[in-house]
Formats: structure tokens, C-alpha cells, sequence
């Protein structure tokens, strides 16, 4: 094929379109500059301005001595402007024999071993996370890259920084992939280093290092009192799980602010939910039995939805007829019980493979990038809320009576 008389226009987006074929997945290896150019019929030069197109639109990503990758798979409208013409996976991947075949698994050109310091997979109840590990693992894997996992606490907490830069040194990894919570903690255990560094968490916080991905959590919080202050609640509640993260005291000024800031509201409860036992059931049945309760509830962690049920349905409590109820969620993970939540979902399948594509990025940059990736939850509404429902819990609330 030949390609030396297209436009740079024209060859940059003939390559996006070439790159977005069905076979073409996150982390593949492409051919080199010489053989991608001898087969295109192009000058190094030409082909090198548009590649380098590419990585600038973070379509590819480079790195000194290991080629150039596909970091994410180019949309639909950045491969519309060309006449069709696209180029053969066999021609652009260098996993790829004559016949389109591959040679070995996705990736495996040049294996990446990634290094995750954390404490995620110590955590077995934690249904979430557990999703996100199995996804990463799966993920990477059908890319040909491999995924260990290394701890940064004990059973007295977290390592001291000269604990993790002996375990550091001594499992040495081509990416650090760093739970959020631990990172100032990694940073004084490693120091200056070569290797690329990202960060992730499964709830908002404050960014002082990047590239860093993380779970939208306190948008979330805002997006449910609106949701509920736009259908009439006025009495709005949040219950979040304690001991978790250590993240539940610097949501309560959020929440307050939510509610007697921007929409002048002031009523303010907020519930903190103990791990033990079933989470939320205790606190749940002492919110039901108080004169002063809210006419609507925000759950901030989908493992307290089994407590919240069991004690509203052993009170008798209907969510949705008697008291309105939004939950956060993630995709993958039933609530359980017949009832259909309303809710937020983290898809966490799409912020798995926004850590991917950060890895696969920072392994292609030339320093650190400088770029903060916030994944926000899906409104999904349920039949636990809603305008009607208000109506009917304000009738209720009047007598002091739930039916």
C-alpha cells in the first residue's frame, strides 16, 4: 500500500481509524518506524510527525528503547474524516503474522510487570475492591503484562518508609501502580526513581501527586442532595461506613455545606456505621425510633444497603413510601432484596481501564504525567425515591406515624 502522497491530515487520521479496528486493544505494540514506513510506502520523517500526532492526542504512547504502544483506542469521531481507507492490524501490530494471526498473547512484545503497593487485597470483605483487583488483573493480563500485589501495612498498620524501601528494592517492578491513601508514604520510601509512577483511589481526595485516577465519592454526595432537595425532601440524612480510609470525618463538611450552604437547608444528621457485625442495621434502627428523623437518606457506601433493609423492614419501613432512600453502588455488585434502589454506580470496569490507560501512558512519557482522571458515578434512578414519595412521607411525618 501507499500512502506518500496523503496529507499529514489525511495519514494522521487514517492511522486513527486504522487503530480503532475491532481487534485493536490498549497496549498493543506496533511495528517499528522502518518497517511501518516500508510497508506504508512513507518516509520516516512523514511517519514519525504523525506518530508523535498521536501521542500528543494520547492515542500512543512512546518510550526510549520500547517502542511505541497503543495507549487508547481512538473514538468514533477522530477517525471520520477520511475516505475509508483503513489500514491491516497485520501491517500496524508487531504481535501480528501475515495472515493476521497472533503470535502471542496481546501485549507480550514487551511484557510490562506492574507493582501494586497497597493494602486493597488484604481487605476480603470488601466486595469492590476485590472487583477492581480481579478486573486489573484480567485486564492486564489479556494485554500480556503481569500484576503482583505488595503490602504497605501489618497487622500494626503501615510500614515504616524504610520497611517498604527495603520491600521496594528488593521487588523491583517496570510501573509502581500506588493506593492513593499510601502514596506521600511510597514517595518517602522510594525517593527518585526511573520507573513510572500512578496513582489510584477509590474515593475522592486531595491530589498532591499525579497522574492519579480515582471513585468521584464527594460529587457524589452533592449530586444525591440535589437529586433529593430538587423532588422536595428537606429533611436529608447521610450515613457513611466508619473506619474506612479514615475518610468519613472530612465528609461531614461537605455534606454540611451540601445542605445549609448552597441550598439553605437545616436539618443535619449524619451517621457513622460501624464494620462489625451486619454494618448499619444498629444505627439504622436508632435513626428509625427518633422523633426528629430525616424524610430522606443518603447511603454512602453500597455495603451498608443489607443493614439499612433489614432494619427499615423489621420497622416496617417502606423505602420509597416512607422514607426516601439514594445509595452509592458499583456495577458488578448486587444490593440485594427485591427492592429496586435508586442510586449512583461507579462503572467499575470503565475506571479500570482508565488506570490501564494511565499505565500504559506513563510508560510511554518522557517524565511524570501531570493529570488527574476523576471517574463520576451514573444516576440510576430506582423506586426509592422520588416527588410523589416526598408528598407522601411529608403527609406521613405530620401525624409522626410511617403508615
Amino acid at each position: 500500500m501507499d500512502l506518500s502522497n496523503a496529507t499529514s491530515k489525511t495519514l494522521v487520521t487514517t492511522l486513527a481509524r486504522s487503530l480503532a479496528q475491532p481487534t485493536a486493544r490498549s497496549g498493543r505494540k506496533l511495528r517499528t518506524e522502518e518497517e511501518l514506513a516500508e510497508q506504508l510506502g512513507l518516509g520516516r520523517w512523514r511517519l514519525r510527525e504523525a506518530l508523535n500526532d498521536l501521542v500528543r492526542q494520547g492515542i500512543l504512547s512512546r518510550r526510549r528503547g520500547a517502542g511505541s504502544y497503543l495507549r487508547r483506542v481512538p473514538a468514533r469521531e477522530e477517525t471520520t474524516e477520511t475516505d475509508g481507507f483503513v489500514i491491516p492490524t497485520r501491517v500496524l501490530f508487531a504481535d501480528e503474522d501475515e495472515r493476521g494471526q497472533s503470535r502471542s498473547p496481546v501485549g507480550s512484545a514487551h511484557r510490562f510487570h506492574i507493582g501494586l503497593w497497597g493494602d486493597l487485597h488484604n481487605q476480603g470483605r470488601n466486595q469492590p475492591n476485590q472487583r477492581i483487583l480481579a478486573l486489573l488483573s484480567e485486564r492486564l493480563g489479556d494485554m500480556g503484562h503481569s500484576l503482583t500485589m505488595h503490602p504497605t501495612t501489618n497487622k500494626d498498620g503501615a510500614l515504616s518508609a524504610d520497611r517498604l524501601r527495603e520491600l521496594v528494592r528488593q521487588q523491583p517492578c517496570d510501573v509502581y501502580l500506588v493506593v492513593g491513601r499510601y502514596m506521600n508514604l511510597f514517595r518517602e520510601a522510594v525517593g527518585k526513581t526511573d520507573r513510572p509512577i500512578v496513582s489510584f483511589s477509590i474515593s475522592s481526595r486531595a491530589v498532591d501527586f499525579e497522574p492519579m485516577v480515582m471513585l468521584e465519592t464527594e460529587r457524589a454526595i452533592e449530586r444525591a442532595i440535589g437529586i433529593f432537595h430538587r423532588q422536595g425532601y428537606e429533611r436529608i440524612a447521610a450515613m457513611f461506613l466508619g473506619e474506612r480510609e479514615g475518610l468519613v470525618s472530612h465528609r461531614y463538611p461537605l455534606f454540611y455545606e451540601a445542605i445549609t450552604g448552597a441550598l439553605g437547608l437545616t436539618y443535619k444528621n449524619t451517621i457513622v456505621a460501624q464494620p462489625a457485625g451486619i454494618p448499619g442495621i444498629r444505627e439504622m434502627q436508632a435513626m428509625l425510633k427518633e422523633s426528629d428523623r430525616p424524610d430522606a437518606l443518603y447511603v454512602g457506601d453500597d455495603h451498608l444497603i443489607p443493614g439499612v433493609a433489614e432494619a427499615m423492614s423489621q420497622a416496617g419501613v417502606e423505602p420509597g413510601r416512607d422514607l426516601a432512600v439514594i445509595t452509592l453502588s458499583n456495577s458488578g455488585m448486587p444490593l440485594g432484596g427485591e427492592v429496586r434502589w435508586s442510586r449512583l454506580e461507579f462503572d467499575l470496569e470503565v475506571f479500570v481501564e482508565q488506570i490501564v490507560s494511565e499505565l500504559m501512558g506513563s510508560l510511554g512519557a518522557s517524565e511524570p504525567r501531570r493529570v488527574t482522571v476523576a471517574h463520576h458515578p451514573v444516576w440510576k434512578p430506582g423506586q426509592t425515591h422520588g416527588p410523589d414519595a416526598a408528598a407522601r412521607i411529608k403527609d406521613t411525618a405530620a401525624t409522626g406515624e410511617f403508615r
